[in-house]
């Protein structure tokens, strides 16, 4: 048994020396090692070995090549088994399915490609850059606006303050309610002299004789700046129109057998009360003249915020509000240049005589201030030509510091004057305007520069503004009626530069 045990221990020192398995010496253990250095052996034991010795030369010529795999030996220790293989990986998760195709592709926004601006031809100084995808504030296509955004239609500069100036000249005509002067009457001619019927006296054909009204010259000036906040734009305009109408007129030619004269409105005439008989007078003593000047005074400034944007291609909508203030001032005189009839001395009547001319002078003074808003629509035809259709209203509280009138008393041995008036008269007074016209605009300099020009017919109504015929009605019949309106109207050219 010992004899066998030394003999595996030098088989497997043998084994691993000629595998080359190992770098270091082999490693034995305990009782290995006390075997391998006891040399004392007994006589069978060398004999044993002297035989082993030559069994291990004739296995050393049969032995395999080291890199063949060697038989394991009988008493040689099992290997311990290698360390299971790892499990596979886990599968690789399937791809998404592709998402199905819709049945109808969506429809371009434009039937055709809008085909990309061209560049400019020839540069400019400083050199110019293509020109941008649209020009503001004309026609633009489905490739530079979407359809969900109201795009903003301001004037878009390069290099520029974002500011403009507008004036323009205004030629309008003012027109009133309530500014009717005299009606014209008649009287019965017999052979016994000019008859005058009691008051009211009959009329025929009577002719209501208004106030001149003609068209006048004015302007306005304004100016703005466009934001860079979503291109909201602030502008203010001061609106100027002062002017005065004047008209002189005789009664108009009675039938035959019959002699005019006027009856005024305006002027409180106390004898048509005093003819309770018919009287005689010559019929050359029957004359009158009338003649009325009226001046007005109008001053508009309005300021406002808005912000200019497409709908659709072609039209452009600029919603605004803000604020007027309304100066308005008006004067009305009114003269009676000649007797209206004359009574003979041979006539005995019982009323007074009347000293001529008689001056009538009525007027007021207001201001008003309110908010304002409206909507300015601009729809493009083509090389730069717009059609221009504008509203606004707004409704403003007035004040009229002082409405009053004054004439003098007609009467012989009168001498007080007739004065009566209103002061701070409170109210609210709403307007309203309309313009419809044509206008022109175009770039220049590289889009530096943008000069527009318009032609346009404005219309404006102020109600309830002629608080001097109020005045007069009340003084005069006693009852009040609602004041006429004031119409303001005409034409308005504006040139307008944004820089």
């Amino acid at each position: 048994m010992r004899l066998c045990q030394k003999t595996v221990a030098l088989l497997a020192a043998l084994m691993f020396v000629q595998s080359g398995m190992a770098d270091d010496e082999p490693s034995y253990t305990a009782e290995e090692t006390s075997l391998i250095a006891d040399d004392s052996y007994t006589a069978d034991e060398n004999s044993l070995i002297a035989d082993e010795g030559s069994y291990t030369a004739d296995r050393n010529r049969d032995r395999p090549r080291s890199d063949q795999a060697m038989p394991a030996s009988p008493c040689a220790p099992k290997p311990q088994p290698c360390c299971p293989k790892p499990p596979p990986c886990c599968p690789k998760p399937c791809p998404k399915p592709c998402p199905p195709k819709p049945c109808c592709p969506p429809k371009p926004c434009c039937p055709k490609p809008c085909p990309p601006p061209a560049c400019c031809p020839k540069p400019c100084k400083p050199p110019c850059h293509c020109p941008p995808c649209f020009e503001r504030g004309y026609p633009t296509n489905c490739q530079c606006t979407p359809s969900a955004y109201n795009e903003s239609a301001a004037i878009d500069l390069r290099c520029g303050w974002d500011v403009y100036v507008d004036a323009s000249f205004i030629y309008w005509i003012a027109e009133q309610d309530g500014m009717g002067l005299a009606m014209s009457s008649n009287a019965s001619l017999t052979p016994a002299g000019l008859i005058l019927s009691p008051f009211p006296m009959n009329t025929f054909n009577g002719t209501l004789l208004l106030q001149e009204t003609k068209y006048k010259p004015g302007f306005k000036v304004g100016a703005g700046w466009t934001s860079n906040v979503d291109d909201w734009t602030l502008s203010a305009e001061y609106t100027w129109l002062h002017a005065s109408t004047h008209i002189s007129s005789a009664p108009p030619t009675p039938d035959v057998g019959t002699v005019g004269t006027w009856i005024p409105f305006w002027i409180q005439y106390p004898e048509y009360a005093l003819f309770d008989e018919a009287v005689a007078i010559l019929p050359e003593a029957i004359t009158g003249t009338l003649s009325s000047t009226w001046k007005y005074k109008i001053d508009l400034v309005d300021a406002q915020m808005s912000r200019p944007f497409y709908s659709g291609k072609y039209l452009i909508f600029e919603p605004f509000f803000g604020a007027r203030a309304a100066f308005i001032r008006q004067k009305l005189h009114v003269i009676q240049n000649h007797p209206v009839f004359d009574v003979p001395e041979d006539v005995d009547l019982a009323i007074a005589t009347f000293s001529f001319p008689v001056n009538s002078r009525t007027g007021f003074n207001s201001w008003g201030i309110g908010p304002r808003t409206g909507v300015n629509g601009n729809w493009h035809v083509g090389y730069g030509f717009r059609f221009i259709g504008n509203a606004n209203a707004s409704i403003l509280f007035t004040r009229y510091t002082k409405v009053r009138h004054h004439e003098n008393n007609v009467e012989s041995g009168q001498t007080n004057d007739i004065k009566y008036s209103v002061r701070k008269y409170n109210c609210l007074r709403p307007n309203a305007g309309l313009d419809i016209g044509l206008g022109w605009g175009s770039y220049f300099g590289c889009w530096r520069v943008h000069a527009d020009i318009a032609l346009t017919y404005e219309f404006n109504v102020f109600w309830n503004q002629n608080m001097m015929r109020y005045l007069v009605d009340v003084n005069h019949a006693l009852t009040e009626a609602s004041p006429g309106n004031l119409y303001l109207h005409g034409l308005t050219a504006t040139a307008k530069f944004d820089f």
